[in-house]
């Protein structure tokens, strides 16, 4: 086996130096089995593509803008990569529910298509996690914790990387530990799961991999009972090299806690991709905000900073402003019987609390006689999360990746109004005596 991993080490790492030495040529190449393979299609014909092949009668039919600025910024940490194939990672993985379009398309996050792919399925050691695929397809967030966690600790001297596709979801792991840790120590004492997993097809392949440890409970326990959580990562997996996901852009509000957490372990991402696609080609109008980090060869390195637009986002969620002014509207439509109007707002994504939430702060502007009822703003919040997108309500009602939003009502703060002109006369001298009296 062992030989097999290098041999498939030493084959990808060889691919890697071809196409980020011959980025160009690789571009054109792909681009060209791409328009080859569908130069007739609908949307191409639209264009007026015409069954054309080339590249630059496809840069012209096709929408896209081209001029791309970049910021070039020093190279980041290199990390050791001695014997990685040889250990499993603890990656927290969930799949969320899927919807239908209007003509009957299947519609569903990426990495939910990943996770019930045939390939994901495979025995590529590449795909060696510590988490059984029965609990990664499971729809239920407890049981999808509860078990991955306890894999996880079951198999903690074989890990080398711990993560999630997005760091929230692995901060939400680690406040569950925090929450759990005794639940999953007496499972791991006795060789028993927790009655609240109830999916058999969970429990089975549970099983598979649970026994009966008194040891490691002992362990487990000593580690988990300290006061200080820092570093619990390198305490419980002492073997992990680093962690993966994406910290990139909206995800980077959670560094600082994976850091507490961690140790300061290297974050890194081996997905070269974004929320829409896998990069490789080119992309058109997604609004994506990239600061160069460095090159690899001839191919680009870089971080994903923001989604232009985007204010509000605590998973894989990314609220405009239009948006969230749109939602603010339809909110306070509740407030009119009671001839009271929003004034100002603002908002704010909070991060403080597993899952995180969204805190809007009102300023109204309100009839004293006729005071707002606290179920009102109640019915406001409501209307505003209705009013958000489908990812936004997709992770507040099925799958729980965000809390419920908060109105803050603040109050009316009067401010004195100058007129510029009063003062284009007077020196700074009379300003100041006038200040003194």
């Amino acid at each position: 086996m062992e030989r097999t991993i290098a041999e498939e080490n030493k084959k990808n790492l060889e691919f890697i130096e071809e196409v980020t030495t011959n980025v160009d040529e690789v571009q054109k190449r792909v681009l060209d089995e791409i328009l080859t393979q569908n130069a007739n299609v609908e949307y191409l014909q639209r264009l007026n593509l015409n069954g054309h092949t080339e590249r630059e009668t496809f840069k012209k039919v096709m929408p896209g803008d081209f001029n791309v600025q970049f910021w070039d910024v020093e190279r980041g940490q290199k990390i050791d990569t001695a014997d990685l194939g040889k250990g499993k990672g603890m990656n927290f993985m969930f799949i969320k529910s899927e919807t239908k379009t209007p003509g009957g398309l299947l519609a569903r996050p990426v990495f939910s298509s990943i996770y019930k792919s045939r390939q994901f399925r495979s025995n590529s050691p590449y795909a060696n996690y510590t988490s059984p695929i029965e609990a990664i397809l499971c729809l239920d967030s407890y049981q999808i914790m509860f078990s991955q966690i306890l894999c996880g600790l079951c198999q903690n001297r074989e890990v080398v990387r711990v993560g999630s596709a997005f760091a929230s979801g692995f901060i939400r792991a680690m406040r569950f530990l925090e929450d759990h840790w005794s639940l999953l120590c007496n499972d791991i004492r006795t060789g028993t799961i927790n009655d609240k997993v109830t999916d058999p097809s969970v429990r089975e392949a549970v099983m598979k991999i649970l026994k009966p440890d008194s040891e490691l409970a002992d362990f487990i326990e000593a580690v988990c009972s300290k006061d200080s959580w820092k570093g619990i990562i390198t305490r419980l997996w002492p073997n992990t090299k680093y962690v993966n996901g994406i910290m990139t852009g909206s995800m980077s509000q959670y560094i600082p806690t994976l850091d507490y957490y961690s140790n300061s372990l290297p974050i890194v991402s081996a997905m070269y991709a974004s929320s829409e696609c896998f990069f490789g080609l080119y992309r058109y109008r997604v609004g994506d905000v990239l600061r160069v980090a460095g090159y690899k060869n001839n191919a680009l390195q870089f971080n994903f900073i923001c989604r232009e637009n985007v204010i509000l986002s605590i998973d894989s969620d990314k609220t405009n402003k239009i948006e969230l002014q749109n939602a603010v509207k339809n909110g306070e439509n509740n407030l009119m019987p009671f001839n009271a109007r929003v004034t100002e707002y603002m908002s704010y994504a909070d991060t403080a609390t597993i899952p995180g939430h969204y805190v809007l702060f009102w300023e109204l502007s309100v009839n004293t006689s006729a005071p707002v009822p606290p179920s009102v703003f109640e019915d406001c919040c409501l209307t505003i999360e209705e009013s958000l997108n489908s990812v936004y309500r997709l992770g507040r009602a099925s799958n729980k990746f965000i809390g419920p939003l908060k109105i803050r009502i603040v109050k009316t703060v009067k401010l004195m109004h100058y007129n510029a002109h009063t003062h284009t006369r007077k020196s700074l001298k009379q300003r100041r005596e006038e200040g003194k009296s």
